[in-house]
């Protein structure tokens, strides 16, 4: 029996969930065949075939770019045909403000930008590329 495809979408780092969160990237990876795109073309490929994704994780700014409209419009109609699409990641951090009106043209859906903050700060040191010489030990 095949894997389910679940696509993960992120052009600025690549395998980012991998690196990020390996406990979720091990659990995925048990149930599905994960896909780390890192180019529209990959995406577009991904979207365009006949093996469709169980689901895609869009973690940058990609399909809020002008150049990937197409690719916005793909990732749209995989949607509205019954396809599971999740934002999150770096999302957030990288798009200008006016999201909502790509979300209400695009997806017509309102959307409201939501800034979250947490007291409770752990490092992953295990992260290979995080240099920690210049964090803060205790912060009171």
């Amino acid at each position: 029996m095949n894997k389910p495809l679940f696509v993960i979408l992120c052009t600025i780092l690549p395998n980012v969930l991998e690196r990020c969160n390996p406990t979720l990237f091990s659990l995925l990876s048990d149930k599905c065949d994960v896909r780390n795109v890192q180019n529209a073309a990959q995406a577009r490929r991904h979207l365009t075939s006949t093996e469709r994704p169980r689901a895609v994780l869009v973690l940058d700014d990609t399909l809020t770019r002008p150049e990937h409209c197409e690719l916005l419009r793909l990732v749209v109609q995989y949607a509205q045909s019954g396809g599971t699409v999740v934002y999150g990641g770096f999302l957030s951090e990288a798009v200008d403000p006016d999201l909502a009106t790509t979300f209400k043209t695009s997806w017509n859906l309102p959307w409201r930008q939501c800034i979250s903050a947490t007291l409770n700060v752990v490092v992953n040191t295990k992260m290979s590329m995080l240099d920690t010489r210049h964090f803060v030990k205790n912060q009171h």
